[in-house]
């Protein structure tokens, strides 16, 4: 867990999250927005369903919450994850969706690439709302200015 630096108000903590996701399976997307959207707390900016169009709507839209798919277009998921921090600075959580369990070396490439956290499919709609949520607010909380 990050140190909390400072203090935000419940404003600051309850403003949207604008989010963006990137999948290549539009029933995942759907179901991800969908769940997100309900949740109250997001507000999804973006949808794309390639790597290389993710990494434009990421750089044209700044989110602050990036989720992708592992396996999308086979091993583009991780090509993204790896470029994403050269459009993104740290205040932007990166978020990993898989349907597989992770290898010891996928997550140490997950880490050197930046993922802030990576999260199991099946969870999609019941807790992935909750777990991005608490991720994105963890984040807010370290980045507040002192007061």
């Amino acid at each position: 867990m990050w140190p909390i630096k400072g203090s935000m108000s419940d404003t600051t903590v309850s403003a949207p999250i604008r989010t963006v996701l990137v999948d290549d399976c539009a029933d995942v997307t759907y179901l991800v927005a969908t769940a997100l959207e309900l949740d109250g707390s997001f507000d999804v900016v973006g949808m794309a369903e390639s790597a290389r169009s993710g990494l434009g709507m990421v750089a044209a839209t700044r989110p602050e919450l990036v989720v992708v798919d592992l396996h999308l277009g086979g091993r583009d998921g991780l090509w993204l994850l790896q470029r994403l921090r050269t459009v993104v600075d740290r205040s932007t959580v990166l978020a990993l969706v898989t349907g597989r369990d992770l290898t010891a070396a996928v997550r140490a490439t997950l880490a050197d690439a930046g993922v802030d956290v990576a999260l199991p499919k099946q969870d999609l709609a019941t807790s992935l709302p909750s777990a991005l949520r608490r991720q994105v607010w963890d984040r807010r909380r370290l980045l507040a200015p002192a007061t």
